[in-house]
């Protein structure tokens, strides 16, 4: 059995314990499982809980009654539960060779708590020593033995077991403790972190939970704030009770918000790559400087040419540079792209350094700082207030070693110039929350997008179950009374915005408002995306019943009415609309349309006619008249808006249709089959033409073309010169 196997039989075994409850049976099914790992040879909890249930089943044929029988089994469900994952862990630490080079150095780690702080502590007081004493090295064997204990601490935590209540407390001093180096204190709180997402620990995640309400500093609570919410999904309340609770309810929605734009980071780079970097590199000759866009040199032709050119070149770059400044502000991750190239380095082959933070002290940068001494100014502007996380900091530095020496040396001189750069974001933004917890989770992203062994590890952002992750959204595993009405509506708008329509109706089904006019047309929205017409239908309705002039409503409930073919109701909800907002050019035009579709064209000519003087190079008013023309089997009149339609630069399909229409109607068969026949090999499969003359079969009649016609019509288009094989 694979890996990949024993996660799927435990998961498996853990819900079905949970769905149906019958220890005996998830007995039976562990010892079968364990049956097959001979390796995993302590079994004594597993002994201890089978021999307290047999005790149960003992008193219980004996008559006997025990008025905490029901208290003890769901105890022993509970230790069973727990179990498995202890079991998972042993399983992973021999197949997996993530968890078995950590299971390694674990062995070998000395993991009492006091130990670790003294050890953490000498460490600090050792580099304060070197900015007195002079060390030939400057200290480069200190830091080295340093991160090598760290980076063994870090896959320690990762495997180790549950922890007791003294060694939770003694972790939890350690990380609050004012003498040891907050960045050691950061990746010891994210090995927690992944420790308690892969094997789930409640003490673990007391700790996180500890550190966030009681740490004064910014960027440890933070880091325990993402690991905790991040393990939520991970914990069954039922086997576990009442999780240790973080209540900051404004921090959790905005850190989920920013959890979703890191699923848009791959989407963002395309952005970014298709619609920004052209007008960059076309303008590279134009450099940035904190005083804003410079020329470098002047191009005498083209200023002959085009004299305005220079202007149009900075205006498109300037527009270029605050579209990347706008969605970075919104939380786009606009640096994945780039930096996703960058994460090759053997430097991000181990696990630690993807979530330790930056110093350039950093044994395995020692190389690359010396390669590009002379551009250390620039790097520091960038490290100290640049809009970079941690990883990518890195990256920069070790990408800068196999680049600086191929240079000229005035790129070089000019780097070496902090004046050379943009300003970055203020300092006092750096220092806020969302800043800060924008960075870690752009650390996590590119650690579980981009690690080599991340398939091992408990993935927060997982897409393969979905474009919109699996495991991306937590808030729905918060107590509602923390995750209130009004979080969960904002969280829910914002997620539509985005979108993200399954998450959507997850947030919404997390608390039902019956009578709230706002959730009930927001629900329907997001059934209507997910193609649930009949539901988001119903949904509609009770909005207006609530709030009967609710614009979204309406707007909701006509465009669902149409899709279902009740253009009675939705010529009705258009109607009302039109009349509330007697200005709305589209109103009043789906209203025509809908009222068409009614066989009530007649009534609404006059109208189309009107908005075609006052808007007539507007292509949807002349493909509505000639749909009403044809609805009113007038080809001639449908025709002359048909050929002006076909003069745009790309006609849609119903305007092929529509002319086709025409001239079969008005038996002009040549032009008929030839315009059909566009239609069709746009849609690349014969189905499709058969499929739309039958929708439209009632138009088409109404037009003299008999049901033989239908029919002979598609091997007409078929045998025709360039026609399907």
């Amino acid at each position: 059995m694979q890996l990949t196997d024993s996660h799927n039989y435990l998961s498996a075994l853990r819900t079905e314990l949970i769905r149906e409850g019958r220890l005996d049976v998830s007995l039976r099914q562990m010892h079968e499982f364990l049956s097959k790992y001979p390796f995993v040879n302590d079994q004594s909890r597993l002994e201890a809980i089978e021999n307290d249930y047999n005790l149960m089943k003992d008193f219980m044929s004996r008559g006997l009654i025990d008025k905490r029988q029901d208290e003890l089994y769901e105890s022993l469900k509970r230790r069973f539960y727990k179990l498995t994952f202890d079991i998972d862990r042993i399983v992973s630490a021999r197949l997996d060779s993530l968890y078995a080079s950590a299971n390694a150095m674990a062995a070998k780690q000395n993991m009492n708590p006091d130990y670790i702080q003294q050890w953490l502590e000498a460490f600090v007081q050792e580099r304060a020593m070197l900015s007195i004493e002079k060390r030939e090295d400057n200290g480069a064997q200190l830091f080295k033995e340093h991160q090598d204990y760290l980076n063994a601490l870090f896959m320690a935590i990762l495997v180790a077991p549950a922890w007791n209540d003294g060694e939770t407390e003694a972790f939890t001093r350690l990380l609050l403790s004012p003498t040891i180096d907050v960045a050691d204190q950061q990746l010891l709180l994210s090995a927690i972190s992944l420790s308690a997402e892969n094997f789930p620990d409640i003490n673990k995640l007391r700790v996180l939970t500890d550190v966030f309400n009681e740490s004064d500093d910014e960027q440890l609570r933070q880091r325990a704030l993402v690991g905790w919410s991040f393990s939520l999904k991970c914990y069954e309340p039922s086997m576990y009770g009442a999780l240790p609770a973080i209540t900051d309810a404004s921090q959790l929605i905005s850190l989920q918000m920013q959890v979703i734009h890191c699923l848009n980071a791959e989407a963002d780079h395309q952005t970014i790559q298709r619609d920004i970097m052209p007008d960059l590199m076309e303008n590279s000759k134009l450099r940035m400087t904190r005083f804003g866009i410079e020329e470098t040199e002047d191009d005498a032709l083209k200023d002959i040419l085009n004299p305005n050119a220079d202007d149009e070149a900075i205006e498109r770059l300037e527009q270029s540079m605050k579209r990347m400044n706008e969605m970075q502000q919104q939380g786009a991750d606009i640096y994945f792209g780039g930096f996703s190239q960058m994460k090759r380095f053997t430097f991000f082959a181990t696990l630690s350094n993807w979530l330790m933070p930056f110093y350039l002290e950093h044994p395995q940068l020692t190389d690359s700082i010396s390669a590009a001494s002379d551009l250390m100014r620039i790097m520091h502007h960038i490290f100290e207030r640049g809009p970079f996380c941690d990883s990518d900091k890195y990256s920069l530095v070790l990408a800068t070693r196999s680049v600086v020496g191929k240079l000229p040396q005035n790129v070089r001189e000019m780097m070496g110039n902090a004046e050379s750069i943009p300003d970055f974001p203020q300092e006092a933004t750096t220092k806020t929350p969302e800043y800060i917890r924008r960075m870690y989770l752009q650390d996590l992203y590119r650690l579980h997008r981009l690690f080599t062994q991340r398939l091992s590890l408990y993935n927060p952002f997982d897409t393969n179950n979905g474009p919109e992750g699996r495991n991306a959204l937590f808030v729905t595993h918060l107590p509602k009374e923390t995750f209130t009405t009004e979080f969960q509506m904002q969280l829910a708008h914002f997620l539509y915005k985005k979108k993200k329509y399954a998450y959507t109706l997850e947030v919404l089904n997390y608390r039902t408002c019956d009578d709230n006019a706002d959730y009930q047309t927001l629900y329907g929205w997001a059934l209507l995306m997910s193609h649930a017409t009949i539901e988001a239908l119903r949904h509609f309705r009770k909005a207006l019943a609530i709030s009967p002039d609710n614009e979204q409503a309406l707007r909701g409930f006509a465009r669902t009415a149409f899709l279902l073919s009740n253009f009675a109701a939705a010529r009705q909800a258009y109607q009302q609309l039109r009349t509330n907002h007697q200005e709305n050019f589209n109103y009043t035009l789906n209203y025509c349309i809908a009222a068409i579709e009614d066989g009530k064209s007649n009534e609404v000519m006059n109208e189309l006619f009107r908005l075609h003087y006052e808007h007539e190079d507007d292509p949807r008013v002349k493909r509505t008249l000639a749909w009403a023309f044809l609805k009113q089997a007038q080809p001639e009149k449908a025709l002359t808006y048909c050929n002006q339609l076909m003069t745009a630069a790309e006609p849609t399909d119903d305007d092929l249709l529509n002319k086709a229409y025409c001239h079969w109607a008005l038996r002009q068969m040549d032009d008929a089959v030839r315009l059909l026949k566009k239609y069709s090999q746009k849609q690349r499969q014969q189905e499709m033409l058969t499929e739309r003359l039958d929708s439209d079969r009632s138009v088409l009649e109404g037009l003299g073309i008999t049901a033989s016609e239908l029919r002979i019509m598609p091997d007409l288009v078929r045998e025709s010169p360039g026609g399907w094989e």
